[in-house]
């Protein structure tokens, strides 16, 4: 009786064990997601900016209001 108790016991155990396993799996797959997520947002960020700067400098280069003769 006590051998099958302890046997029992140790694949209880196992299978605690092993679902905890199961969940930092899955939470490493959510992390790894959300740093494709953050990636992404930083790539739109990046190329919104760099969209901003060359508004920037078109319109710096070649204003579209002339100013009036004195």
């Amino acid at each position: 009786m006590c051998v099958w108790k302890l046997l029992l016991d140790r694949i209880g155990a196992l299978l605690v064990s092993s679902g905890a396993l199961l969940v930092n799996f899955v939470l490493l797959l959510v992390s790894f997601g959300a740093l494709l997520v953050n990636s992404g947002v930083l790539l739109v960020s990046s190329g919104a900016l760099l969209v901003s700067f060359s508004v920037l400098l078109v319109n710096s280069t070649f204003p579209t209001t002339k100013k009036e003769a004195p």
